[in-house]
């Protein structure tokens, strides 16, 4: 049974803003972040079911750049990584209600930048890297202190690469392994200590 319903009011400032939505987080206060499909980065106060929206208003310095929302993580200090389908990452300070955007590039593979503006997925890796999975970049760690990225991505040469750069989840099981899914790749597994990964096929018997 379903206890309550939320949904967007063009009427009512303090409803959901959009009725897409694309990922949900929670922060240490119980208080839920809301990534929407087309209407940007929603807040609610679990307490008051109150909802406050964070929108594309122009190209202001610190604004959310992009409505398309795909990934929020929160990490244990508040701040907030947000993933968009066509501006990449973006570091949040809720406090400042600052976004700060994290450098990307679609031509070349950098050190300092993302390789894809869409981000499908955000995994923590311990307390100073992120994995970020993106569609068409493949995956990369990034460390949180100087936004600096390790890539990861498909290579032809390589039978131990990742099967496709289009990633659309992660996920580490209790045994500290990390599960990757690949759209039209399959699942793959990462092998931390040869720093490899191997692909998981079906197997028809």
């Amino acid at each position: 049974e379903v206890k309550r319903r939320f949904l967007h009011n063009p009427g009512d400032p303090a409803s959901l803003g959009s009725n897409y939505i694309n990922h949900l987080a929670l922060d240490a206060q119980n208080n839920m972040w809301i990534a929407t499909e087309n209407s940007g980065l929603d807040f609610c106060n679990t307490r008051q079911e109150v909802f406050v929206h964070y929108t594309h208003t122009g190209y202001t310095t610190h604004s959310l750049p992009d409505n398309h929302i795909s990934r929020v993580y929160v990490d244990p200090d508040g701040t907030l990584w947000v993933g968009t389908k066509y501006n990449g990452l973006l570091q949040f300070l809720p406090d400042k209600a600052i976004f700060n955007p994290i450098p990307f590039a679609t031509d070349v593979v950098k050190k300092d930048a993302l390789p894809h503006h869409f981000v499908t997925c955000i995994l923590p890796e311990g307390n100073d890297y992120l994995w970020i999975g993106t569609l068409g970049g493949g995956l990369s760690l990034m460390n949180r202190k100087d936004f600096t990225f390790t890539h990861t991505r498909h290579s032809e040469d390589n039978p131990e690469s990742l099967s496709k750069n289009a990633i659309r989840s992660v996920f580490r099981d209790r045994d500290n392994n990390l599960w990757v899914g690949t759209e039209g790749g399959g699942l793959n597994l990462h092998d931390y200590k040869r720093k490899k990964f191997g692909l998981l096929t079906r197997n028809p018997s």
